[in-house]
């Protein structure tokens, strides 16, 4: 479902909450072209938590990049580090060593890089003989080698535990970390498969699709700042029990597709190239926003995507009312209460056609979150967990600060059995962002009547309900639908999806009527039922309506 998760009341946008699908994992475009040579970051800490970083060339890098035609590594890194950092922090209740460190990367190709990114590599060795490798390898899965505690033991196996992360900075009255976007960006969900690694001799080596943007062009001469940084978990009663020592092995390489490292991000601006696009110049981009005066999504800008997929469009500002905010956004904030117009704007689902794939438009953050804009008229801070009447199997955490226009947030949906747990965030300012075209699961979406509608009959009797439905990605053909209360049947049991047509900003919908028939002599019951829809046997969508049976 193309449509932004409710803020369940706080954030004024819906007047009754709604399911949130989990996100439709989805395919990533092209990736780094080539890589350039290997590299070994050396870190220490000493038990007061004082770091120490240093880099060295492990092996000379073969100049693979399609546009470069010199010879020799383009990439020269600085021996020593410029800068090394390291504090102890808390994230998600557990205490985390965070340790970052900075060196100058310089360009001697003769030749402008583009979106020069530094990836972790895992090496294995391929035959079990240490005599004929060029290079140790990494402990087993991870990038990292030569772990070891502070009595110089080895501690291989807390390798695993160590995290690639980009930069970040504390909060010294919270003791909790959040990123530093004046650091390097560290990028998630790269494509590396086209990637022409070349491994030391007895050795394979996988390039892990995460790393550090070093910079979107970096001409001939030109020096960066690149600042690495990992996390790894400590006992605060123990800290020579965790590791004083390691070496993260990477290598570089050039994007040369800006969707998979984004651009800087204004919030009232979305941009970028769409991955995977195939739908020529002829789709025009338009914003939608969730007005809360209009109680709607309604066309906020629009702007025509390129032949290549590139898109820029411009937000404006919500529609509030002079004098009286929008919606029934209450807020509680300390012993203050005030009142917000806030809305949220969506991009639109890409219609079916030649050339063209079915499947909505997603803004992702560099660790693959869903992005939104969130429109506030003042600051608000917001921090803490809601529920919503509406929506009983789900609950929403909260950690926004908001100011005043447009901000950028995740929302996150993660499934804890039966429930949905939402995370909102605000992402800071100018984290960077990229778009996907993403294929759609084949699914079903209720439209009418809306989630948690009631439904009211006699034990004995029935009640026609008409229904819209919606038919996502490929669904089409035999659905079955049953319920989850004993003595409750619906007919028909199973419903006929059309095969889908070219559409436009949206998806195919099917009219019909179900039948609900309670069994006699069932007792009373007040409570919720769950639709549940499936093909061949495999969950493709449920709603859920307020049942109320009496005798």
């Amino acid at each position: 479902m193309n449509k932004a998760w409710s803020l369940a009341g706080l954030l004024a946008l819906l007047s009754a909450c709604s399911p949130t699908p989990l996100p439709v994992p989805v395919s990533p475009g092209p990736g780094p072209a080539a890589t350039r040579g290997l590299y070994e970051l050396q870190v220490q800490v000493s038990p007061e938590g004082v770091g120490q970083a240093s880099l060295r060339r492990v092996v000379p890098g073969a100049l693979q990049a399609q546009r470069l035609t010199a010879a020799g590594d383009p990439l020269q890194l600085g021996a020593q580090a410029i800068t090394t950092q390291t504090f102890t922090t808390t994230k998600d209740g557990a205490a985390v060593r965070h340790i970052s460190t900075t060196f100058a990367a310089t360009n001697v190709s003769g030749a402008s890089l583009q979106n020069l990114t530094l990836l972790p590599v895992v090496l294995t060795d391929t035959d079990g003989d240490p005599g004929n490798n060029a290079t140790a390898p990494t402990v087993a899965g991870t990038p990292f080698r030569g772990v070891r505690l502070f009595d110089g033991s080895d501690a291989s196996a807390q390798a695993a535990a160590i995290r690639p992360v980009q930069g970040q900075q504390v909060d010294v009255r919270t003791g909790e970390s959040s990123d530093n976007v004046a650091a390097t960006p560290f990028i998630r969900f790269l494509n590396v498969t086209n990637l022409g690694a070349a491994a030391p001799a007895g050795l394979s080596m996988t390039v892990q699709n995460q790393g550090w943007l070093a910079a979107e062009t970096l001409g001939p001469g030109a020096t960066v700042p690149v600042t690495f940084a990992v996390d790894l978990p400590i006992d605060r009663s123990n800290p020579r029990g965790q590791p004083f020592s390691f070496s993260l092995m990477f290598t570089a390489a050039e994007d040369v597709t800006p969707s998979e490292v984004g651009r800087p991000a204004d919030p009232a601006v979305v941009s970028g190239t769409v991955s995977g696009w195939a739908g020529g110049s002829t789709f025009t981009l338009t914003q939608q926003v969730l007005d809360p005066q209009v109680g709607d999504w309604v066309p906020l800008a629009s702007a025509p995507v390129s032949a290549a997929g590139g898109a820029l469009a411009a937000a404006g500002a919500c529609r509030c009312s002079a004098g009286a905010p929008a919606g029934p956004g209450l807020h509680r904030a300390g012993r203050a209460e005030r009142r917000q117009c806030q809305c949220v704007h969506r991009l639109p689902e890409v219609p079916d056609g030649p050339g063209r794939r079915a499947g909505p438009l997603h803004e992702q953050a560099p660790d693959g979150s869903a992005v939104r804009r969130l429109y506030a008229d003042a600051p608000l801070r917001l921090k803490g967990t809601a529920t919503c009447s509406g929506f009983p199997e789900g609950s929403y955490r909260y950690d926004l600060s908001l100011q005043r226009g447009w901000n950028l947030i995740t929302e996150r949906a993660a499934s804890v059995g039966d429930d949905i747990i939402i995370t909102s965030r605000s992402l800071p300012a100018g984290t960077r962002t990229r778009l996907r075209l993403a294929q759609q699961a084949p699914g079903v979406q209720v439209k009418t009547p809306v989630y948690g509608a009631d439904l009211t009959l006699r034990a004995g009797g029935s009640v026609a309900v008409p229904f819209d439905f919606l038919q996502r990605g490929t669904l089409s053909g035999s659905v079955t639908v049953d319920t989850n209360v004993p003595g409750i049947t619906v007919t028909p049991g199973t419903l006929t999806f059309p095969a889908l047509t070219a559409q436009g900003v949206g998806a195919q919908a099917l009219s019909t009527t179900l039948t609900f028939s309670a069994a006699a002599g069932m007792a009373t019951y007040q409570d919720g039922m769950r639709l549940t829809f499936r093909q061949g046997g495999q969950f493709v969508g449920y709603t859920v309506l307020s049942l109320n049976v009496t005798p």
